[in-house]
């Protein structure tokens, strides 16, 4: 990793996962909030700028989530 890249996207995304998982512990499983993070996480995989994905996916899959419980 090149140090002024910071971590790498896919790191992120657990980041985004674990956070979530933690905020919606007592509601749902960690498993259905890894299938709702990585859903939110799709259309972006493949974008050549990444600044900003954590942050979309991140604000996705809470939405989705809320709607769930």
């Amino acid at each position: 990793m090149n140090v002024l890249e910071g971590p790498d996207l896919d790191q992120q995304v657990d980041e985004v996962v674990n956070d979530l998982a933690r905020e919606f512990e007592r509601r749902l499983s960690p498993e259905r909030v890894r299938e709702h993070v990585m859903l939110a996480y799709s259309p972006f995989k493949d974008s050549r700028i990444t600044t900003f994905v954590p942050l979309l996916t991140r604000r996705i899959a809470r939405s989705s989530l809320r709607r769930l419980v």
